[in-house]
């Protein structure tokens, strides 16, 4: 089952998108408490963000 499942859908996807809502939920979250957010943690953020919308910009859509 798994291996039916990793042929036809990205790991990669899956596994950035966790680390997006992850990331995303500590950016938040210090915002919100006042904190200061670290310059790596921000760079990270913004990587896999970008990583995502140049995945979708690469696709072709179907008409």
């Amino acid at each position: 089952m798994w291996q039916n499942f990793l042929a036809k859908e990205s790991v990669a996807t899956y596994v950035g998108a966790a680390i997006l809502l992850v990331i995303c939920l500590f950016v938040g979250a210090a915002t919100f408490a006042g904190v200061e957010i670290n310059q790596v943690l921000s760079s990270a953020f913004l990587l896999v963000l970008g990583y995502f919308f140049g995945q979708s910009t690469g696709k072709k859509q179907v008409e």
